[in-house]
């Protein structure tokens, strides 16, 4: 069968006819321009442009399918072109053609169409290397690298010749390099320098063998052939190597050479190229073992060429400066790397070089930029290999650059944190080296280290923080902390700008690198500091810190605190990472990193007793505050406080807790606020005092734990029972008590001297907690009311009088939880075990029944791990007998009354033919117990209160239509009738059964609505119930209807009145809430309606009477709700009414501050006060509306009268109040209280005041103090009320008598002669009280002597406040009248005596000397002075020579510092003699030396008071010692004080003085100046100080430089010199 070919497929091979032709045709093309560019047919133009055809089409030739044939033509031609022709050393068309022609062989694809000529042409491009021009020679060699590294065939003898060929091309090697220092001088000299700016010639190419670049070259292709034959070639790269190392390496061009005006900037670079390169050769070739030998051996040169390759790398070269920075990585990377050990010490001797920038890094902008990283990097690594080989002198520069890096804020964080760890590394080294070398200037550069650490610390705490909090803030919505700064400058500076633009990365990358800096920083200071602390010096009692660096410490402390705040930023979890601010109260401690990082930062501060005591003797305030900020760094004074430290003295421990017992105590008050008022600061103090306690529990004996807590006791204990009375959170005092106690009950005993502390406070603090734990209180409140009670920390045998006093909180103990339970067992136990039975019995015997009944109690809860029980048996059984005698004692029963008859529910159930009857009232109750429970399940409560609503709607009579109920109110609204004047009593439901469960039902609705679950449903019930009421209010008694019988019928509105009373009378404060809505609701609906006839309606009265009833409740709670009603009718209700209740209202709430007086309210006290004061003024301030006036006349007599009775009040609250309210009449009427009191009868003050019969010791004390104060206060008037005429009336003498008795008689005597203080031992307030009632009788001269003879022997008692009493009593009589010269000398003339006299002198002494000079500073002159100052100086010596920088400071070494102190209080109250400052100063310095303070002397207080009072002589002296630095520093910070203003004025006026001071050397060297050699640096460090000063005044007086241009111009002047800007540049 014939077949023929279809259309289709005859097109198909037509078209792969045609493209055959046209790759063949292409092919041959290009075939014929390789002929051209070999053939000499085209002239050179026509070659080139031939062969740059063929260049540009080189990658579609290879893909056509006759490639192979044009391969070997082409190899063909060009091989034996380029092998045959002439190398041409110009540059022309003929060297660029021989280029491209060498460019397109090397650009032939390595595969296996190239592979059979691969050996021609290698072996070709081995020759040409050597006779090529140096463009061609590159290109060879890169094609011979290329080719190198294809796959070879089998062939010995093509492998034996490249072995040849490689072998010959390494000869060349080595002679290129040994003909470097020819081919250099060829390179950088131009020899043939154009004659002719304008004439073009051509330019020569270097022959291969001497060009730099084809030397830069070379050791690529070495390293390639060495790595293929390392075996047959290692003795030529042996020799290669030697060469490179000693003449390559140690090759520079001659300075002749650089200076010419031929030299070749472009070759020198090549050059440098070269030597680069090879120092990289070098480095690979190091790790080589067959060649470790020959680089260690030549070590100090190669390393001498790699120095010189920094040292002259081009600056407009940065990559070859990063190549060799790779190269020196290189080599200094891996720790363990035996072959480069030896080559890394070596370096050790070129640390300097390598430790200058300039040589290191370069000059140019972009080498810093390029190269400064991997620089400091490789540096750093070096230096951690070698440190222990550095000597000091290079650590020192090491510790100088890298703290430079530290600050750079051009670097990454991560640059900044390695520069901080290499710092830390070498800190071990830097101690070492110095006692090695026996050059002692380590600690200075230790300490150069820590104010780098501090700096860094500043710098994090003002910038860094600042931003990633503000950009936290802008994520979450949260504050920025003001704990440390947020000035905007800070914000937006433009370094830390910088460096957030160089992004580190996302906010949670640059938290956690914030967080990395900030825990190095940390642990540095911490190895810095303990390195200082062992730091071993030549001289003996070489101080560890100077005075002066205790400084650097307080700013660690307060910048340190404030960069612990990164760690309250926290970031999520990813992907997200959110981060967020903690909460400032938020104590949780997140991380073990934060706890660990917290721990080193309290360890820094512990190694040096004299600086730990100065720092936190004045940063205490700034810790605790940043505490506050941040809740978790109460784990530093944690640290200080409860931490055993084996490493650690006890003695940190002691000065911590004293003084963080010093400021607790000053912070007592604040405990008491609420949560509003002062933040969670209560909460905080309550936490550090429970470590202060903690601390007693853990250190027991280590520490000096009496000596802590002892001073402050006392106070403790009457501060906190006196101020529980008025604050708003009293538990927190309470709280405190209780773990007082605990900690010294903890201690078994062993505290005695802080047992007899308590006991002259245990009558009255037994007295009042006793009756705190039975009045009315919260369950907490009242657990700890017992057990306060029951663990005062006295001995047993002191407690025997008052057993009686503990029987009661014992009872309430057995009966309460778990907890007082088993300490109530445990109290009773100890005094059955340790008591005769006779005497207990008897003290048990009114308890007794309860306390037995309490004991079986207990016993009926018995299980296995029930210990209650077990010792509730135990003691039973020690009772014996007398645990049966409760059996006899009669039940208790409760009686029922069957005539009353209620409502009730029936209830028939089926086949019963008796219903069951169910009180209505027990329904309701038992709904009203379900709501008040609150926890119940909200099903039983919700219908309980639906029960409450049906009863309440079946009780209302609803047949009234909408319609009546509109015209009747529109008829009340508009007739203006008088309200219903019936008797009150009539308005009351007389079905008593049915009131009081209506009273249940509504307060039941009342308490729904306060409960969070049923207020929606119940609020809007309870407003229409409260609305239903008012309107029949309204309607019964609005005057409408006459009522001429008992509206007794149905149930009273009434009723509301009682509920709403309740429910203020609660201690549930939302239930009190809501019953002042209702009273609110009550109003507004009666006003709505009747406008300002509201408050006429008997209702209102009946209101008033039931509010003010609530005062006199003998709950707190229930007062404090009468109180709130009381405010709010004062701020609502009209004031006519307000006055015609006045006097209800004022004895409802002078009751009220009569009855919670020394009792616990809730700060209720504190509101009873204030609004006392303003019923006084609201009800009496003048009006001119006439009926308001009327009323007020018709009253203020009454109000007038009864203030002046309230004079004479028990209560010193009600005294101190009614004095006010008198004050406030004054204020308010515009008259004087005399000209009030005028009004009343002539003789009602006096015999109210001072009664004619009742002498002052007939009267109890507290009726003296009120007798007293009210004669103070009269006499005190700008009109005398009270005279007393000792002359004329035999009373007042005998008052003025007893008054000077009772100042005169000790203690001992006023208690076995009077009768009338046998109950009282505190005799404090009535000493004070007869003081100022002897200085308000001044104007009595013959008692003058006598007076002031009992006011000065009370000013020398040992009681503070008598002191400061008896001061303010002279002073008062001095003012008004003089005291005469005669008197006061006789009786200061034995102090006087007493000063010469070391003996007698002590702290009292000289305080009483400080009252006198202040009252009568004319009578003192400078020979005290003088006398002063000795003695001041004995003291001084005698303090340190008992000082023991080893051991705690003992109690006399105290008291001397503590009497030199007040010495130095002195003398500015007196005229000191001439040059007395200068003495005086140098006298405290030394002292502050020798007892190692500055910052936190007790000495600076004193003598500021006299530089304020002397500037003029204190300034002169300051400048001229202004070198001292302890000088220096002592005059900045007494400009530097708020206070310091009249000085800082002073100095002000001359100005130039200071600089010119700053510009005069001392004229002999001082201790502190030992190491400084160079007089310019003492004169820089002066003018340091007066610069210092400058900017100090023109930061608090802004016009300082403006008004003193010289200042400035000499500013500029110091800014120009020469050796200032040196001085700048090191």
């Amino acid at each position: 069968m014939s077949s023929t070919n279809t259309p289709s497929a005859a097109s198909a091979s037509t078209s792969d006819d045609q493209s055959q032709d046209v790759n063949y045709l292409f092919c041959k093309k290009f075939t014929q321009y390789v002929n051209l560019i070999t053939e000499n047919r085209l002239d050179e133009n026509g070659k080139f442009k031939a062969a740059q055809e063929l260049s540009e089409h080189l990658e579609f030739i290879v893909q056509n399918p006759y490639y192979n044939q044009f391969l070997k033509h082409l190899l063909n031609e060009f091989l034996a072109f380029i092998e045959n022709g002439e190398s041409i050393y110009q540059e022309n068309y003929k060297a660029q053609i021989r280029k491209l022609v060498l460019e397109i062989i090397h650009r032939l694809p390595r595969n296996g169409d190239l592979g059979p000529y691969a050996h021609r042409i290698q072996s070709i491009m081995f020759k040409l290397v050597e006779r090529e021009n140096e463009d061609c020679a590159l290109v060879c060699m890169r094609t011979i690298h290329e080719l190198h590294k294809m796959p070879k065939p089998n062939n010995l003898h093509q492998e034996s010749d490249m072995l040849y060929e490689i072998r010959k091309f390494l000869k060349f090697v080595i002679a290129s390099f040994q003909n470097l220092p020819d081919t250099m001088r060829r390179a950088l000299i131009n020899e043939n320098p154009s004659s002719q700016p304008g004439a073009r010639e051509p330019k020569s190419i270097p022959r291969a063998t001497h060009s730099l670049k084809v030397l830069a070259d070379l050791p690529l292709h070495v390293v390639v052939f060495h790595q293929s034959l390392q075996e047959n070639i290692e003795e030529d790269v042996c020799k290669l190597l030697s060469n490179m190392i000693n003449s390559t390496l140690t090759l520079h061009p001659d300075v002749n050479i650089k200076n010419s005006e031929n030299f070749v900037q472009d070759a020198f670079v090549d050059f440098i190229t070269v030597q680069i390169k090879t120092v990289s050769f070098l480095a690979y070739m190091i790790k080589q073992r067959p060649y470790h030998e020959i680089i260690e051996n030549n070590s100090v040169n190669f390393i001498k060429g790699l120095i010189s390759c920094f040292r002259f790398c081009p600056s407009e070269a940065p990559h070859l400066r990063r190549e060799i920075m790779v190269a020196w990585r290189h080599l200094v990377s891996g720790n363990q790397c035996a072959e480069t050990i030896s080559f890394k010490h070596q370096m050790v001797n070129f640390m300097d070089e390598l430790l200058d920038e300039k040589v290191l890094i370069g000059t140019g902008w972009t080498n810093k930029e390029s190269s400064r990283c991997l620089a400091y990097n490789t540096l750093a690594e070096l230096i951690h290999q070698v440190r222990e080989k550095l000597s000091l002198k290079q650590l020192a520069g090491i510790v100088y650059l890298f703290s430079k890096n530290v600050h750079d804020n051009d670097l990454a964080p991560a640059m900044q944190i390695m520069s901080c760890k290499i710092l830390i590394n070498i800190v071990d080294y830097i101690n070492k080296k110095s006692e090695k070398e026996a050059v002692y200037t380590g600690r200075d550069l230790l300490m150069k280290m820590l104010e780098v650490f501090i700096q860094k610390f500043e710098s994090v705490a003002k910038h860094q923080l600042p931003e990633l909090f503000a950009r936290c803030a802008k994520q979450v919505g949260t504050e920025i902390p003001t704990c440390f700064p947020t000035k905007a400058e800070a914000l937006n500076n433009a370094a830390i700008a910088q460096a957030s633009k160089k992004g580190q990365g996302t906010l949670a990358g640059a938290i956690q690198e914030c967080r990395q800096l900030v825990g190095l920083l940390v642990r540095g200071v911490k190895a810095i500091t303990f390195v200082i602390n062992a730091y071993k010096h030549p001289q003996q009692n070489h101080q560890k810190i100077q005075p002066g660096e205790t400084y650097m410490f307080i700013r660690l402390l307060k910048y340190g605190l404030q960069c612990l705040n990164i760690y309250r930023i926290q970031v999520g979890p990813p992907p997200n990472r959110i981060t967020y601010v903690r909460s400032s109260n938020n104590n949780q401690i997140r991380s073990k990193e934060e706890k660990d990082i917290l721990d080193y930062f309290a360890a820094m501060f512990t190694w040096n007793v004299p600086t730990f005591k100065e720092v936190f003797e004045t940063q205490i305030d700034y810790l605790i505050e940043s505490i506050h900020n941040n809740q978790s760094l109460i784990l530093i004074p944690h640290y200080f406080l409860t931490v055993r430290d084996p490493n650690r003295d006890a003695i940190f421990s002691s000065l911590f807790a004293y003084q963080l017992a010093k400021y607790l105590v000053d912070k007592l008050e604040i405990m008491g606020c609420s949560e509003a008022g002062c933040g969670d600061r209560p909460v905080l103090y309550s936490r550090l005092f429970k470590l202060l306690f903690t601390s007693v529990q853990i250190h027991g004996q280590d520490v000096d734990t009496e000596g802590i807590l002892k001073p402050h006791l006392q106070r403790i204990v009457n501060q906190s029972m006196t101020l529980s009375q008025t604050a708003k959170e009293p538990i927190n005092y309470f709280g405190l008590l209780r773990l007082l106690f605990r900690a010294i009950g903890s201690a078994s005993g062993t505290y005695d001297e802080m047992y007899n502390e308590f006991l002259p406070l245990l009558p009255s603090l037994l007295q009042s907690l006793n009756r705190l734990q039975s009045g009315l209180h919260k369950p907490q409140m009242n657990n700890i009311f017992i057990e306060l009670c029951l663990t005062v920390p006295v001995r047993l045998s002191n407690l025997l009088p008052y057993l009686p006093a503990l029987m009661d909180p014992l009872v309430s103990a057995l009966n309460g939880s778990n907890p007082l339970i088993a300490q109530g067992l445990r109290t009773l136990e100890l005094c059955i075990d340790n008591l005769q039975p006779s005497f207990f019995y008897d003290k048990i015997e009114p308890v007794r029944a309860e306390l037995i009944h309490a004991l079986w109690k207990t016993l009926q809860t018995y299980n296995e791990s029930d210990n209650n029980a077990k010792s509730a048996y135990r003691v039973l059984g020690k009772f014996g007998a007398r645990n049966r005698k409760t059996l006899q004692d009669p039940p208790r029963l409760e009686y029922v009354n069957p005539e009353v008859t209620q409502a009730s529910v029936v209830i028939w159930f089926p086949g019963s033919t008796t219903p069951v009857k169910i009180p209505v009232q027990k329904i309701l109750e038992h709904a009203l117990s379900i709501l008040r429970c609150g926890n119940r399940d909200i099903f039983y409560m919700q219908h309980s209160l639906h029960v409450m609503q049906c009863y309440i709607v079946s009780m209302i009579n609803l047949s009234d239509t909408t319609i009546q109920i509109q015209k009747l109110l529109v008829l009340i609204s508009r007739k203006q009738a008088t309200p219903l004047q019936v008797n009150k009593n009539n308005l009351i439901c007389t079905d008593e059964a049915s009131r009081n469960a209506f009273k249940t039902a509504l307060l039941g609705i009342f308490v729904a609505t306060s409960t969070k679950q049923l207020r929606a449903e119940a609020t809007q019930f309870m407003m229409s119930i409260v609305r239903h009421f008012s309107l029949l209010t309204i309607v019964q008694q609005s005057g409408v209807f006459t009522a001429k019988k008992k509206i007794n019928s149905s149930l009273d509105v009434h009723i509301l009145i009682d509920v709403i009373a309740e429910c203020l009378g609660s201690e549930e404060n939302e239930l009190a809430n809501i019953g002042e809505k209702a009273i609110r609701l009550v109003t507004e609906t009666c006003k709505y309606i009747l406008g300002d006839r509201a408050f006429q309606i008997p209702f209102f009265d009946v209101l008033v009477e039931k509010l003010c009833g609530l005062c006199y409740d003998r709950a707190w709670y229930t007062k404090a709700g009468g109180i709130t009603a009381i405010e709010w009718l004062m701020n609502n209700a009209p004031l006519l009414w307000i006055i015609k209740n006045q006097q209800l209202f004022i004895n409802a709430t002078l009751y009220v501050m009569m009855d919670l007086y020394e009792e616990v309210s809730y700060g209720t006290m504190t509101r009873t006060e204030e609004l006392y004061l303003h019923i006084i003024r609201h009800c009496n301030t003048p009006s001119t509306q006439p009926n308001i006036v009327a009323a007020q006349e018709k009253v203020f007599l009454g109000v007038v009268h009864h203030l002046i009775k309230e004079l004479m009040s028990a209560y010193s609250i009600v005294r101190k109040q009614a004095r006010k309210a008198l004050l406030i009449l004054s204020e308010v009427t515009h008259k004087s209280v005399d000209v009030i009191l005028e009004s009343l009868p002539k003789d009602l003050v006096p015999d109210t005041i001072l009664p004619k019969k009742q002498p002052l010791f007939s009267l109890p004390q507290n009726r003296q103090l009120a007798c007293m104060e009210a004669v103070v206060f009269c006499s005190t008037l700008e009109k005398r009320l009270i005279t007393l005429d000792v002359m004329n009336f035999e009373w007042h003498k005998k008052f003025l008598d007893d008054t000077i008795a009772i100042c005169s008689l000790p203690k001992s005597e006023l208690l076995s002669k009077y009768y009338c203080y046998k109950k009282h031992s505190d005799f404090t307030k009535l000493k004070k009280n007869s003081l100022k009632v002897l200085a308000s009788c001044r104007y009595i001269v013959q008692y003058e002597a006598e007076i002031f003879k009992v006011m000065y022997q009370i000013m020398n008692d040992t009681d503070k406040e008598l002191q400061e009493a008896a001061k303010d009593a002279i002073h008062s009589f001095n003012t008004a009248k003089h005291i005469d010269v005669d008197i006061v000398h006789n009786e200061i003339r034995p102090l006087l005596q007493k000063l010469t006299d070391p003996k007698t002198l002590n702290i009292h002494l000289i305080k009483v000397l400080t009252y006198l000079m202040e009252l009568f500073p004319t009578m003192f002159n400078e020979k005290l002075c003088d006398q002063l100052l000795k003695t001041l100086k004995k003291w001084m010596e005698s303090s340190i020579y008992n000082l023991n920088p080893h051991q705690p400071r003992t109690h006399s070494f105290k008291e001397e510092v503590l009497l030199c102190q007040a010495i130095i209080n002195t003398f500015h109250l007196i005229p000191p003699p001439k040059n007395f400052f200068g003495n005086l100063i140098s006298c405290i310095v030394r002292a502050e030396k020798c007892l190692s303070v500055e910052i936190g002397s007790p000495f600076q207080e004193g003598l500021f008071k006299f530089v304020l009072k002397h500037p003029e002589e204190a300034v002169d002296i300051f400048l001229k010692e202004l070198h001292e630095p302890s000088m220096n520093r002592m005059f900045y910070n007494f400009l530097k004080q708020k206070n310091g203003g009249s000085l800082r004025n002073f100095l002000c006026k001359m100005p130039m003085s200071i600089l010119t001071a700053a510009s005069i050397p001392p004229q002999s060297h001082d201790n502190d100046y030992s190491h400084v050699n160079d007089i310019n640096m003492r004169l820089q460090e002066l003018l340091f100080q007066g610069i210092k000063i400058i900017g100090l005044l023109s930061k608090h007086n802004p016009d300082f430089l403006v008004k003193n241009r010289e200042v400035i111009n000499h500013l500029k002047n110091i800014w120009n010199q020469p050796s200032f800007q040196r001085s700048e540049e090191r």
